[in-house]
């Protein structure tokens, strides 16, 4: 039942994704008998049900199917035949290797940017090439490369009155490159015939600087494109920062913004306010125990580093747990809170006012437009921003900070607040010993050229064979020596990311790629000119030249296929060697005597769980690592466009290597890898887009100067086109923003119309579970009881905690932040949108205690899905619901009942119905009915999609085209602007 990767679906278009949401479908696909016994076989299945599959579209169905049966997900894939969600997910298509980046969409917008990132950095490498054609022209008629041996004087070669030009060749013989390399030295030292050159590279600076706003513009469509799909916890959300350590009060912190979030509007709705408690007191004691988590899951439960580890971490605990006790009383806010708005409009709303240009600088205005552009345009500062009040009388004096709030679980909350001191003191210390190990990356490179120079000395005194293979072999030192360090560099920077403080985890990984990136960069490019830096030396024999088309060769065409080899998954060959049968016998002997029924059987249970659970890590391939891909796609970028002025078709070998690591990583991501646990948001591909703008522009202007300039005998030409190109650089770089440049050339290119998108809280709430909400997802507020902090929050009931409570809880709260330090991660996959999925209790939860939360056992135990087991996530396919607003997206299955007929006991509707369903869309003064043709459509499809039938329908109301989709019960106009809006059935509604 196991889908082949080589079978092509007539379905597998761009435009369509294949319809594998019918239930039908995938309950054919499902095994109809399993074995109950443990084997290598079994392991080596997980190895395939962790990868990457077409997951969404059939989840939801699913979902949809289980609310019209009056069951949750998960027993609603048990009636399928679905043992757990590893066997459903088993039975989902896998993605099509010539699929389109936005089909990964289920995986999170970060990484549909990435693979579009990589194609934006290969398509400007290759107009680049297609630029310099005319240089590699004028290169190609000149051969006066023995000329570079009679300089003696690099410096005068920059200066305006410089050597002359240099007729002669020199006599001493030695070795220099050849023609055919196609670089500026086939020109020779100050040469009349390069006044083309410089302006050739103008061009190419001011293409990368404007190329770079476009992308910039087309992920901010695609990410709204891919957002459009779901409604997440953050499209109401904001994050506030600078807030007073007195500010406990969530009251008047959302009286604040109710009158002050939206420009001209007083009484804007605030559901919640969530506050950032204060961590200080225990929060390196977190980090401590979430290290000692890391280092234990490497190593098999019976190591004694593992039972050492174990016994700190029970330490850390009962410390947390007296601190717990002692700071209760003294409890403070950190300065950070999440506010959380009843409308998604009024969220972006509230950003267009607080989050601008103009509020983050340091006169803390408003934006204003400038007249003559786009509405919208904010460029200008406005009035200046309310100040949050302290004090009594209160007064105005705090500047906040507002930007959009990431989701919850990727907020680290033990960090927040964590003070700019404290962080720049922590971030100086990282930095210094990636320094130092840049440094020692760097001298062992600087080495290695060394020895190259070296022992091509000795050839040229003995030309014997050894000595020649000796010379070819140390040809290739550096760059394997480069390519080694890099993979040094990647690992400390990793490490040392973690060290530091950050808000969310998102930004530890951002982190972890700008010291990759640079590390790369300086280990790469700097090391290798360093040891060459006279132009003299760049054209010599093993100068620079040859050294840069090794590295660059190697860098960008072979390096790319060590991800291919997933070197940390055979690594851990070493794991899966010690699975032996012996161990299965006794896993298979302890789960056949059922549940444990005294401590001790509870505790062998608990072991051997703790074991299959390591070895079920063991079998896991590596899931995709972004920072570590961004950092190697801006390496090999950067690296090709600083040396394009010197050899001109290394931009079309760039172009080549992030065709290849856009082909690999796709295969890779779609065949082994395993899926990602959260879906990737836009950040990574954002801060790269930055990196390319602040160090691109500027960069090439500096290399086109540093490299054209000793063979081009008019120097005022030369620093005439490098000033302009540099004040052009500057200013795109530094002194126009993103956020201005999207605001005025955005409308010219789609409609960002978000007024039109009306999600309510109150309503989306529903479509989370309980960990994708923030007053649940904060250390302190989850441990609060249901009857001072709800799960689902209601319109007009006041859902304010107060400090009391806070203060009675944090104990409890920071003994559970210990234990959830001390746990390694669950192996869940989050959906967008919220869901979380395929979820299974830590490795020493003991069956009992699943029983005693009403799930029932299996013989595998309750954490063991590479067996039947039992699937456990919390979902929201519940069929009871907490009082408060009705469920809106998903209405009860209905039998469609034709216009004008009407309902009774034997009718086709429910019993009681009179009225013909009526299916309207929301506008702002409220619900507005489809036209007469649109309904009978509407009836027509919904009843099949209940049927088992495709959740997105394109129906014509009026003379509009508008896509439907059920599932969401949502709508929008099928001409590709994202105007959604919901649906619904009013009877229903009824």
């Amino acid at each position: 039942w196991q889908l082949t990767a080589s079978v092509s679906q007539p379905w597998q278009t761009r435009d369509r994704a294949p319809p594998i949401a019918g239930a039908a479908m995938l309950r054919a696909r499902a095994p109809t008998a399993e074995s109950n016994e443990i084997s290598h076989d079994t392991f080596k299945e997980w190895t395939s049900t962790c990868g990457v599959r077409r997951v969404q579209d059939a989840y939801e169905k699913l979902a949809v199917e289980a609310r019209n049966n009056s069951r949750s997900a998960p027993q609603e894939m048990v009636q399928q035949g679905y043992k757990d969600f590893d066997s459903f997910s088993e039975a989902c298509p896998q993605f099509d290797l010539k699929c389109w980046p936005i089909d990964f969409a289920e995986l999170g917008s970060g990484f549909v940017l990435y693979f579009h990132f990589l194609a934006f950095l290969a398509g400007l490498l290759a107009v680049m090439f297609l630029i310099q054609i005319p240089a590699l022209y004028i290169y190609s008629q000149h051969d006066f490369l023995c000329r570079w041996e009679n300089v003696s004087d690099w410096q005068h070669l920059y200066r305006v009155s410089g050597l002359g030009h240099n007729t002669s060749c020199a006599d001493s013989g030695a070795a220099v490159i050849g023609s055919h390399w196609l670089s500026p030295g086939n020109l020779g030292p100050d040469s009349p015939s390069n006044s083309q050159l410089s302006v050739i590279y103008t061009v190419c600076v001011v293409l990368v600087g404007a190329l770079s706003f476009f992308a910039y513009q087309h992920n901010v469509l695609t990410e709204k494109k891919v957002d459009a799909r779901t409604v997440s916890p953050n499209d109401f959300a904001v994050i506030v920062r600078n807030l007073p350590a007195s500010a406990t009060d969530e009251k008047a912190i959302a009286d604040f913004f109710r009158e002050h979030a939206v420009e001209g509007k007083e009484d804007t709705e605030v559901v919640k306010v969530v506050i950032g408690w204060d961590a200080s007191d225990f929060r390196d004691k977190i980090k401590e125990m979430r290290s000692i988590r890391d280092q234990n899951a490497e190593l098999e439960p019976s190591d004694p580093l593992h039972a050492e580890g174990l016994a700190r971490m029970k330490v850390l605990a009962d410390e947390l747990a007296s601190i717990g006790k002692d700071k209760a009383a003294r409890l403070k806010s950190s300065g950070t809170v999440v506010v959380i708005f009843r409308y998604a409009a009024d969220m972006r709303a509230c950003l267009r006012r607080w989050g601008g240009f103009h509020a983050r600088m340091y006169y803390y205005r408003q934006p204003k437009d400038f007249a003559c552009l786009p509405t919208g345009n904010g460029i200008l500062p406005g009035e200046p921003l309310p100040r949050f009040p302290f004090g009594f009388p209160p007064t105005p004096i705090f500047q906040l900070s507002v930007e959009r709030s990431a989701n919850p679980g990727d907020i680290n909350w033990e960090e927040l607040g964590v003070d700019w001191h404290t962080k720049v003191k922590m971030q100086a210390k990282t930095n210094g010993r990636m320094f130092i190990i840049v440094l020692v990356c760097f001298g062992i490179t600087y080495g290695l050229n060394k020895l190259q120079d070296f022992l091509r000395d000795k050839k040229d005194s003995n030309s014997s064979s050894g000595y020649s293979t000796a010379m070819t072999f140390t040809s290739i030192v550096p760059s394997l020596g480069i390519a080694a360090t890099n993979i040094g560099l990647c690992l400390t920077a990793k490490r040392e990311a973690k060290k530091e403080y950050h808000d969310t985890f998102t930004d530890e990984e951002f982190s972890q790629a700008l010291k990759m990136t640079i590390g790369m960069i300086v280990n790469t490019a700097g090391v290798t000119y360093f040891c060459n830096a006279k132009p003299a030396d760049w054209y010599k024999s093993g100068g620079l030249v040859e050294d840069l088309v090794f590295v660059i060769i190697f860098q960008c065409l072979l390096a790319p296929f060590v991800s291919y080899l997933d070197l940390g998954w055979r690594l851990k060959g070493l794991q899966r060697r010690k699975l032996t049968d012996e161990k299965l016998q006794a896993f298979n002997a302890n789960l056949a005597l059922g549940p444990p029924k005294s401590k001790e059987q509870a505790e062998e249970r608990k072991r051997v769980l703790a074991d299959i659970a390591f070895f079920k890590k063991a079998y896991r391939p590596s899931a995709i690592n972004n920072p570590r891909r961004y950092a190697t796609a801006l390496k090999n970028f950067i690296v090709c466009l600083l040396y394009t002025p010197l050899l001109p078709w290394l931009s079309l070998v760039g172009a080549l290597g992030l065709a290849v690591q856009y082909c690999l990583d796709k295969y890779l991501l779609v065949r082994w890898m395993s899926r990602p646990d959260r879906p990737a948001n836009s950040n990574m591909s954002m801060f790269a887009l930055r990196a390319v703008k602040y160090v691109a522009p500027l960069g090439l202007a500096v290399s086109a100067f540093v490299f054209l300039s000793p063979s081009s005998q008019d120097k005022t030409a030369m620093w005439s086109n490098f000033y302009l190109s540099a004040i052009f650089a500057l200013v795109v770089s530094f002194l126009m923003p993103y956020s201005v440049w999207s605001k005025i050339c955005l409308p010219c290119f789609a409609s960002l119309n978000d007024d039109v998108i009306e999600e309510d809280y109150y309503q989306a709430q529903f479509m989370w579970p309980k960990e994708m909400k923030y007053h649940k997802d904060q250390f302190i507020y989850k441990k609060l009881p249901d009857s001072v902090n709800p799960e689902y929050l209601s319109a007009g009931v006041d859902s304010t905690v107060k400090a009391d409570a806070a203060v009675a809880t944090y104990g409890l709260a920071a003994e559970q932040a210990g234990a959830d330090a001390g746990h390694a991660p669950l192996h869940s996959t989050r959906l967008p949108g919220g869901r979380v999925v395929g979820g299974a209790p830590a490795p020493d939860e003991s069956p009992l205690s699943a029983a005693e939360a009403g799930v029932a056992w299996s013989p595998y135990g309750p954490s063991t899905a590479i067996a039947p087991s039992v699937y456990r996530a919390e979902e929201v396919e519940a069929p009871s619901y907490p009082p408060g607003p009705p469920l809106p997206p998903m209405p009860p299955p209905v039998s469609p009942t034709p216009p004008g007929a009407s309902g009774g006991s034997g009718g086709s509707g429910p019993p009681g119905a009179s009225a013909p369903q009526i299916w309207e869309f929301k506008v702002r003064a409220g619900w507005e009915a489809f036209e007469g043709g649109a309904q009978r459509d509407l009836q027509q499809r919904y009843a099949e999609f209940l049927a088992g039938g495709e959740s997105r329908v394109t129906v014509k109301n009026g003379p509009h085209s508008i896509s439907i989709f059920f599932d969401k019960m949502s709508s929008k106009l099928a001409d590709g602007h994202d105007r959604i809006r919901p649906i619904r059935n009013s009877r229903d509604q009824e």
